[in-house]
């Protein structure tokens, strides 16, 4: 049985956020923004990006600041939605909830890295990371791993605040 204490448990152990991004998986290592450029000239087109790694597919749109949209690669269940301005979770028909601000100047220490993560992409300064740990999920934040984040697991969706506290947690629908 999944519960609370146990899924803060996992994800206090390290499924979020780990360590700097991997060369190949969407760093910026060319001193660009990340478009293609060296952040000189005109804001590239507006433009996505899908990652899809064993049953959860994430997309990042890089129209209106950025954001980043996970759910599960067949398309049912809960969706997490990040950006630098809000986290939200989505019902499987879209209505959204749980939707909170990020905040603007997010205070103490950033989230400690984790284990178990198996592969990471960053794009627009945020990070999403899939990870082997509770059955493989993914979490999706901001890349320097401050303000909240949302992770999605075969059996829940859940936030958590900068200090690695969940603030909303719903079962995934059968």
């Amino acid at each position: 049985m999944v519960t609370p204490g146990s899924i803060r448990g996992l994800l206090v152990l390290g499924l979020l956020l780990a360590g700097s991004p991997h060369p190949g998986h969407g760093s910026h290592e060319d001193g660009g923004n990340g478009h293609g450029g060296k952040g000189h000239g005109k804001p590239p087109a507006p433009h996505s990006t899908t990652v899809t790694r064993g049953a959860l597919s994430c997309t990042w749109a890089s129209h209106g600041g950025g954001s980043v949209s996970c759910a599960r690669a067949d398309g049912s269940g809960l969706r997490i939605v990040v950006s630098g301005k809000l986290v939200q979770v989505q019902s499987p028909g879209g209505a959204t909830l749980f939707s909170r601000r990020q905040p603007a100047r997010p205070r103490g220490p950033a989230r400690e890295p984790g284990t178990g993560v198996v592969f990471r992409h960053v794009e627009d300064d945020l990070l999403c990371e899939w990870t082997t740990a509770g059955g493989g999920g993914v979490f999706c934040g901001a890349a320097d791993r401050r303000g909240y984040a949302a992770g999605l697991l075969p059996t829940v969706a859940t936030v958590l605040s900068a200090s690695s506290d969940i603030v909303f947690i719903r079962k995934q629908p059968s």
